[in-house]
């Protein structure tokens, strides 16, 4: 009887020490996703100012292009005069 209330015991520090091993990873897995959560957030601000500039970008290319276009129609006519 001694032997099966100190196996008995046994069990339950077992199941004790185990929950415990849960609880520690289920924590570190939260503090992980937090982590995670935060990082994620810092990167918004640098993806809208990563999109910002795109969209910087591609209205200076039309202008590039619309002015590069008018230049081209005025140096066909200076030459056609100069024909």
């Amino acid at each position: 009887i001694a032997e099966t209330k100190v196996i008995e015991e046994n069990i339950q520090l077992d199941k004790k020490l185990k929950q415990a091993q849960i609880d520690k990873i289920n924590a570190e897995t939260r503090k992980i996703n937090a982590e995670a959560d935060a990082l994620e957030q810092s990167l918004i601000p640098s993806s809208q100012k990563i999109e910002k500039a795109v969209e910087d970008l591609e209205k200076t290319s039309k202008k590039l292009k619309d002015i590069t276009d008018k230049n081209s129609i005025e140096c066909h006519k200076n030459i056609d005069l100069a024909s």
